[in-house]
Parts: structure tokens; sequence; C-alpha cells
């Protein structure tokens, strides 16, 4: 996921590989779907966390994940 968030940022300022418009939706979509299998995950430790105070950063962080792969979603219909 770091790597294609990575490749699509050098693309987008015109630095490394230039990616097709095709290749950058693409990539949207695996990010998007990355982020919300990530989001998953942090809330099951989120839930199963013993200090309170990092269970409402996790989630907190999980709702940030939550609309920025949703948003990538959108681009990449």
């Amino acid at each position: 996921m770091a790597m294609e968030v990575f490749l699509m940022a050098q693309s987008l300022r015109r630095r490394g590989c230039v990616l097709t418009k095709d290749q950058l939706i693409a990539s949207a979509r695996k990010i998007a779907a990355s982020g919300q299998n990530f989001a998953r995950l942090i809330c099951i430790i989120a839930k199963n966390c013993i200090d309170q105070r990092c269970s409402q950063e996790l989630l907190c962080v999980v709702e940030q994940i939550q609309t920025m792969s949703n948003q990538l979603r959108i681009i990449s219909r």
C-alpha cells in the first residue's frame, strides 16, 4: 500500500515513472481496498485495547483512513 501511494504521488508530481490515467485509477482502487482492510484491522485492535485513550486514538485514525479510502474510491470510478 505504501509503495502504491508513493508511486502515485511521484507520478502526480511528474517525478519518477509517469503513470497513465488507467494506471492511476487502478492504483487508487488498490489503495482504497487496502485502506479498508487496514481500517478493519485497526478496529479489531482498538476494541481489544486495554488503554482507553489509545483505543480512542485508533478509532479516530480509522475514521480518517475510511474518509481517504472513500475519496479514492470516488476518484477511481
